[in-house]
């Protein structure tokens, strides 16, 4: 994704905001009420829950991230333990001239599934313009000045055939305000 948010003039508090794959539409992360039936991916919830506005540029901080892992509605990982993507720091600028790059990268393989996040860890808020986001989102190893990846993390809790195919892309942010602005989307499938 490249995106930035608005600026609402002061930290967003209890916030979350999940970006990862899900099966079914039904029950898909982030609806009002419904734990999702089976989903993957990460949880950015900030400092205690919060996203940390500053300014010169203006840009918001989430110093924590979480991986998290849902089978049948039950959490099994990302409740600040295992799951937990360290270092993890993502800033993102708020202003529509300072759109930075965030992706999550999950990877299916024999022992279950490996999430990294793609992300931009420097408070020096440059824009990202379309052709360096379309460049930079179509290679397996992304190199980007002020973006780095996370770390690693493996899970194998959900089996797609016992369980349902992860089939859905699933983003959710439970703030109205500052809202995300996101600019593009790409989902990229190597082989």
């Amino acid at each position: 994704m490249r995106l930035c948010m608005s600026d609402a003039g002061a930290d967003a508090t209890s916030c979350s905001f999940h970006v990862g794959i899900c099966h079914n539409n039904s029950s898909i992360f982030g609806d009002a009420g419904a734990s999702p039936q089976h989903f993957i991916g990460a949880n950015f919830v900030g400092n205690f829950n919060t996203f940390v506005r500053a300014t010169s540029p203006t840009r918001y901080g989430c110093s924590f991230v979480a991986g998290e892992e849902w089978l049948n509605g039950v959490l099994l990982v990302g409740d600040g333990g295992a799951g937990d993507l360290e270092p993890s720091t993502w800033v993102i600028g708020a202003s529509d001239t300072n759109r930075t790059l965030m992706f999550l990268d999950i990877t299916k393989n024999v022992g279950g599934w490996k999430l990294n996040i793609f992300r931009n860890t420097s408070t020096s808020v440059t824009d990202v313009d379309k052709a360096t986001f379309d460049s930079v989102v179509t290679t397996e190893s992304a190199v980007l000045t002020g973006h780095s990846f996370a770390g690693e993390q493996t899970w194998g809790h959900v089996d797609e055939t016992t369980n349902g195919a992860f089939n859905h892309v699933n983003l959710s942010w439970n703030h109205n305000t500052p809202v995300f602005k996101i600019s593009d989307l790409t989902l990229v499938k190597f082989f």
